[in-house]
């Protein structure tokens, strides 16, 4: 490669090297993506709902009463709030009407809720093939009665998952990267769990591990954030298989 880079018919190996690794970065991205939209959305409706709370007793009383409320969404009123960050903040503002001095309605707020509640967002199953050592994602979202199926390659886990301890250590890893999780009073709670299929083998081990951590503090420590599945694989391709041959035989 280095005399066809002399001769001017290829690339130096290093720009090559270094192109492939730049490729590479984002090789997650749609999952990545996935996973802030999920959490951001939970985080605007606990941010909105606190805010109801903070300016009447119970978000029942608002709905019977007769009179509107308003309330005051200026940052230094809701800055006490468990969950306010400066960018949830700005996201929720964005969904309020325009207001000068930070003022709104209830019923604004009951209608950014109930837009944030009813958005359907894209579901993603996590695909294992081999030995659960090239995982892949698939996501698909549902548009105009339509599925569009979106599938983004996770990369490799250099781990045996024969092993019960680095299986445990890939399950971590693919939790703490693409489960939807939220920390609220030093508490994680896992948001959405995601499927984790595999062959029979790999759901028998991922199940193990979960069961092992029965007893642990929290639910992201317990691996509750993913859900073996067993994913028949041979079996869908055998069938088919054997239907051909039995088409043959009579004919």
């Amino acid at each position: 490669m280095d005399c066809f880079n002399k001769l001017g018919l290829a690339s130096h190996p290093n720009t090559v090297r270094n192109m492939q690794k730049k490729a590479c970065v984002d090789f997650d991205k749609l999952a990545t993506e996935w996973k802030d939209v999920v959490v951001t959305r939970e985080e605007k409706i606990r941010l909105l709902e606190e805010v109801l709370n903070l300016h009447s007793e119970s978000i029942g009383e608002i709905d019977n009463g007769m009179e509107v409320c308003t309330i005051d969404f200026s940052k230094g009123a809701v800055s006490n709030c468990p969950n306010f960050s400066e960018a949830v903040y700005i996201s929720c503002k964005q969904m309020l009407p325009e207001s000068a001095v930070d003022l709104y309605e209830d019923t604004d707020f009951f209608s950014a809720l109930y837009t944030l509640k009813g958005e359907m967002l894209p579901k993603f199953r996590l695909h294992v093939y081999g030995h659960a050592e090239e995982p892949f994602i698939s996501l698909w979202t549902t548009c105009h009665e339509d599925i569009a199926i979106v599938k983004c390659p996770l990369g490799l886990q250099f781990l045996n998952p024969n092993k019960a301890a680095e299986m445990a250590q890939i399950l971590q890893d693919i939790q703490s990267k693409y489960v939807p999780t939220v920390t609220n009073g030093g508490e994680t709670e896992v948001l959405q769990k995601v499927f984790f299929d595999g062959d029979q083998l790999t759901e028998e081990r991922a199940r193990n591990c979960q069961w092992a951590n029965t007893l642990a503090r929290t639910p992201t420590e317990r691996l509750e954030g993913i859900t073996p599945a067993f994913a028949d694989w041979h079996l869908k391709k055998n069938v088919p298989r054997g239907m051909c041959k039995m088409c043959k035989h009579r004919q």
